[in-house]
């Protein structure tokens, strides 16, 4: 993974920073569908790949500097987060979801997985359905989460809310 990142940030430097975070979008889109690849590698290619890109801009096409920069960074890293919420709730979880193959590789019917449902049915925020819709597993999550009728709306308002406090 880190030859990965540091091979595309090589391959991005030349190009637009606008178009960067485009790429970059994509890649962490495809990053994040795959199961055992967390986000602080995609949260990580956003920081170095748009400040190098900034810092190697010519005076002609700079944002503003290296502060610019990590805003923007952020902000790219927070849109693949919630495009991928959207990404693994929608098209994962509720067109794959029903499949019996699907649930049971996912284990819908394990203990961890019904604590997770049980969590996630209480009503509104709570601490545990925070962690798990943040920090639980992808696939899981988004194949339980149809399953339950979890709106979109409520998955995507407590990542939004991790983001923005840390």
């Amino acid at each position: 993974m880190t030859l990965f990142c540091a091979w595309l940030n090589i391959q991005l430097l030349p190009l637009n920073i606008f178009l960067i975070c485009l790429i970059i979008i994509g890649v962490g889109l495809l990053l994040f569908a795959i199961p055992v690849i967390p986000g602080v590698p995609i949260y990580f290619l956003c920081g170095v790949t748009i400040t190098a890109a900034e810092e190697a801009a010519s005076d002609a096409d700079k944002l503003g500097g290296f502060g610019i920069a990590i805003v923007l960074g952020s902000a790219t890293a927070f849109l693949t987060k919630m495009l991928a919420c959207v990404l693994q709730q929608k098209v994962f979880g509720e067109q794959l979801g029903s499949g019996v193959s699907i649930r049971a590789a996912v284990t819908v019917n394990s203990e961890m997985m019904k604590a997770i449902r049980l969590m996630l049915a209480a009503p509104g925020f709570s601490f545990a359905a925070c962690a798990i819709l943040v920090g639980g597993p992808g696939p899981s999550r988004a194949s339980v989460s149809p399953s339950m009728s979890l709106s979109l709306s409520l998955s995507m308002s407590m990542s939004a809310l991790v983001s923005v406090s840390v």
